[in-house]
């Protein structure tokens, strides 16, 4: 046992009934991928970082008829992992391994040559895209077997964590490392379209699409009618960061990481920003997090 900024932590193995029951998940997953091609309903992977909204894209497409929808951040086997997801390192680039049961199915799904599929990945204002993946990530962060209480940390402990163990670009090294070598899509050559706030690659055998997190609910569902060819509900709200925070703790990190200009400059202006959004975007981001970083003052 150790303690971690006061929290108490274990170091012992997964148990085995935690193994057990992901293989059961990933079997659940292959069955319902099976039956999906066997019925002739495409599938549609919601692939994208963690959290950049893609929950409600993911609620929007299940409304539809002759579609099946999964759901992965990751889908090469080098950042998946069976493990309790605390325990695993930080790899190269700011890359973190996944345990998702949708991984090995979807796997076999890329490497099979004649399944047609859709993939949908989102964009998401990178600020709040990595306060979000520090706040409710923490338990990883600080490899802790056991929950954490954001209220137990203070800010200094926020800051050390963000600083020493939080890997602070990992929101753009996912297309590096995860996108472009499963989709062989370079959106820098390839391009993107941040006035419309979405894009469309046809390679034939599978679609792909990033779509921009900004635009508004019904601009949403018509871009991604687009690329589905059927028409699609409006995309609401999931998983809002807000509501599932407590949220005096949630705005407390918020201001704490929008404090740091450098980081904040450095994100903005990131070459991956600049193709994903225009300038008159980023401005507003940017003033955005101006006054969240003083709005106790």
């Amino acid at each position: 046992m150790a303690r971690v900024f006061g929290v108490t932590t274990s170091v012992r193995f997964p148990r085995l009934d935690r193994r057990w029951n992901h293989w059961r998940k990933v079997k659940r997953e292959d069955r319902r991928l099976r039956e999906a091609i066997r019925l002739g309903r495409r599938p549609v992977i919601v692939y994208s970082h963690p959290k950049t909204a893609s929950r409600s894209v993911e609620q929007a497409l299940h409304e539809l008829p002759n579609v099946e929808v999964f759901h992965t951040h990751v889908l090469r086997p080098c950042h998946f992992t069976t493990k309790f997801e605390p325990v695993t390192s930080i790899l190269a680039g700011g890359m973190v391994q996944h345990s998702e049961p949708t991984q090995w199915p979807l796997h076999k799904l890329l490497t099979d040559s004649s399944v047609e599929y859709t993939t949908i990945s989102l964009v998401r204002d990178p600020v709040a895209t990595t306060v979000s993946w520090l706040y409710f990530g923490i338990q990883r962060w600080l490899r802790s077997w056991r929950k954490i209480d954001p209220a137990m940390l203070s800010d200094d402990d926020w800051m050390q964590v963000f600083q020493s163990h939080f890997p602070q670009f990992g929101v753009w090294s996912w297309w590096d490392h995860e996108f472009t070598p499963v989709t062989h899509i370079r959106p820098h050559v390839d391009g993107f379209d941040s006035e419309r706030g979405w894009s469309i690659y046809d390679r034939g055998r599978f679609k792909t699409m990033i779509l921009s997190t900004h635009l508004d609910d019904g601009c949403k569902a018509e871009a991604l009618s687009s690329v589905m060819g059927l028409s699609v509900p409006r995309v609401g709200r999931a998983n809002q960061s807000s509501e599932r925070a407590g949220r005096a703790q949630y705005e407390r990190v918020q201001r704490l990481i929008a404090q740091d200009t450098e980081f904040r400059t450095a994100l903005l202006e990131s070459s991956w920003a600049e193709l994903f959004f225009t300038a008159k975007q980023r401005a507003d981001f940017e003033c955005r997090w101006a006054k969240v970083a003083y709005a106790d003052h």
